[in-house]
C-alpha cells in the first residue's frame, strides 16, 4: 500500500490504514454496495504501526502519526473515516472518537512504548531515545544511559514486572523502590518504606526488575561503582 499501485494510497491524511488491500468497486458487489473497501479505519492504523515498530520502520510510522496529528491539530473534531484521496469523508460520522483515540494509543504504544497489564509493564520505545512521559496517574522519565523513573497505578501487595527495553547490554543497575501510603486523615502521602538493590540488564539490553504496584520504581546505570543520575 505504501507503494502507490492500488487506488488507495498513503497520500495523505490517512495513510495506509485501507479496509481492503485491492479495491472493490460497485460492479464488483451486490447492488453496487462498495462498503469500507474504499475508506481507512483507526483500528487498522494501530495494527500498521504495530507491523512497522516490529521492522523498526522509523521513518513511515513518523510520516503516517504526523499527517493523522495534523488533521487533529488542525480540525479537533475528526471524522469517523478517510477516503482515497487521503482526507477525512465528510459523509461519515462527525466528532467521532476512533481517530483522536488512535493518535493517542499511537504515542503510548508505540512512540513511548509504554504497555500496563495488570501483573507486567513494559517499556519499548521506537526510536529507543529518552523521553518524559506524565499523563493522568502514568509517570514514565526514560533514560537507557542515566536515570529511569516509574509510577503506575497499583494497589499493594500486588506485584507487578517492569521490562525495559534498549538498556545498556551486560550492565548494573541500582534499583531504588519507593512505596507510600496514603492516610484519610492527612492531606499528604507518608513514606512506607524505601529498598534499594542492584541488577543487571542482558546481552540484548533487556533489563527486568520486580516490585509491588503503586509504588515508584528508579532504576539508574552503575559504571565504576558510580550510580548515574
Amino acid at each position: 500500500m505504501d507503494n502507490g499501485i492500488q487506488k488507495c494510497v498513503a497520500a495523505q491524511g490517512g495513510g495506509p490504514q485501507w479496509v481492503s488491500e485491492i479495491y472493490y468497486g460497485k460492479d464488483d458487489t451486490t447492488g453496487g454496495n462498495i462498503g469500507d473497501s474504499a475508506s481507512a479505519m483507526g483500528r487498522i492504523a494501530w495494527f500498521d504501526a504495530k507491523a512497522r515498530k516490529m521492522v523498526g520502520d522509523v521513518a513511515s510510522f513518523d510520516s503516517q502519526l504526523q499527517l493523522m496529528q495534523n488533521d487533529l491539530l488542525q480540525y479537533t473534531w475528526m471524522h469517523e473515516r478517510y477516503g482515497c484521496d487521503g482526507k477525512m469523508q465528510l459523509n461519515r460520522t462527525a466528532a467521532y472518537f476512533e481517530y483522536p483515540s488512535t493518535i493517542a494509543i499511537l504515542l503510548r504504544e508505540i512512540r513511548y512504548g509504554i504497555e500496563i497489564g495488570y501483573s507486567k509493564m513494559v517499556i519499548d520505545p521506537m526510536p529507543r531515545a529518552p523521553f518524559h512521559y506524565h499523563i493522568g496517574n502514568v509517570n514514565v522519565d526514560y533514560d537507557p544511559e542515566g536515570m529511569t523513573e516509574i509510577q503506575i497505578p497499583g494497589g499493594q501487595p500486588t506485584m507487578m514486572e517492569y521490562v525495559l527495553h534498549g538498556m545498556r547490554t551486560l550492565t548494573k543497575y541500582s534499583i531504588e523502590v519507593r512505596c507510600t501510603s496514603s492516610s484519610r486523615k492527612l492531606a499528604h502521602e507518608k513514606e512506607a518504606s524505601i529498598s534499594s538493590t542492584t541488577a543487571g540488564s542482558g546481552d540484548d539490553g533487556v533489563f527486568a526488575v520486580r516490585a509491588p504496584g503503586g509504588c515508584r520504581v528508579r532504576v539508574a546505570a552503575v559504571a565504576n561503582g558510580v550510580v548515574t543520575q
